[in-house]
């Protein structure tokens, strides 16, 4: 009961820090440029938050059980290795073919009239990677009961975000909160690392982390090309997908179909009695 109510209490505290980091935001940007420029806010961080969520979910239902059930540092150690390899195989050129698609994603699901809200989807998209990471490694403190840990780190991104947003958002506006965003979470990477190493003996490699910062950078510079050249996207498009079938994407896609298509035709009454 003890387990579970702290695993409650660190969870709703989080939504509740994120809930307050959003309406600074708003708050910030009304300021800015009035309600027109929270609605393109709106628009972006839905999408983010939509897509994102769902990767976030599937890796959670993967691997936050096995984190509860490792006994050992050691044996913690080698879930979350799994799991990284796992983000860093699948997350990389998901990212990469939303940025390529972010204005084809806000023209279809919206109008031309949220267009600005591009240029913030495409950064929020470029600090989904550490988040990735950040996620993977964050997991360990919340079920393994280190509360407190947890609330220091969601605390501290919330911090770093609403700092990050009060001094891009008067230089660049909208794009600036996309600035805060992924820069917040490349600090909270390097803080839940540290954490998961104090509070759990979990030991990582700094291997791992340079291919995040790297790929991370290497998604800052698509966005740029992107917007300069429009060509890019051609280019970025066929390698995402390759990547994709090359890491296993597409086949788990179709397995999750297959299962969830045979769970929804019912089934005769004789394969019930068998």
């Amino acid at each position: 009961l003890r387990f579970a109510l702290g695993v409650g209490v660190a969870t709703f505290a989080g939504a509740m820090l994120q809930q307050v980091v959003l309406m600074l935001v708003r708050r910030l940007l009304d300021r800015q440029g009035g309600s027109a420029l929270i609605g393109q806010f709106q628009a972006a961080w839905a999408v983010g938050a939509t897509y994102f969520g769902v990767v976030l979910g599937g890796l959670a239902s993967f691997a936050f059980p096995r984190y509860a059930a490792a006994t050992t540092p050691e044996a913690l150690s080698r879930e979350v290795d799994e799991a990284a390899r796992l983000v860093l195989r699948a997350a990389p050129p998901i990212v990469f073919m939303a940025i390529a698609l972010a204005d084809l994603v806000i023209e279809l699901l919206y109008s031309g009239q949220f267009a600005p809200a591009t240029r913030l989807l495409a950064w929020q998209f470029v600090g989904d990677l550490p988040k990735a990471l950040a996620w993977v490694l964050g997991g360990p403190l919340l079920y393994r009961g280190r509360v407190r840990a947890t609330l220091v780190a969601e605390f501290f991104f919330s911090v770093v975000f609403v700092a990050g947003a009060l001094l891009c958002v008067p230089l660049w506006g909208l794009e600036g909160v996309g600035f805060a965003y992924a820069a917040a979470y490349v600090a909270f990477l390097l803080l839940v690392r540290w954490l998961l190493q104090r509070e759990c003996g979990v030991r990582r490699e700094p291997s791992q982390l340079w291919w995040v910062l790297g790929l991370t950078l290497g998604a800052a510079a698509l966005v740029v090309a992107v917007r300069s050249w429009p060509g890019a996207r051609l280019l970025a498009l066929p390698v995402c997908l390759a990547w994709c079938w090359r890491v296993g994407v597409f086949r788990r896609v179709a397995e999750r179909a297959r299962n969830l298509f045979r769970k929804s035709v019912p089934q005769p009454p004789e394969a019930h009695l068998q």
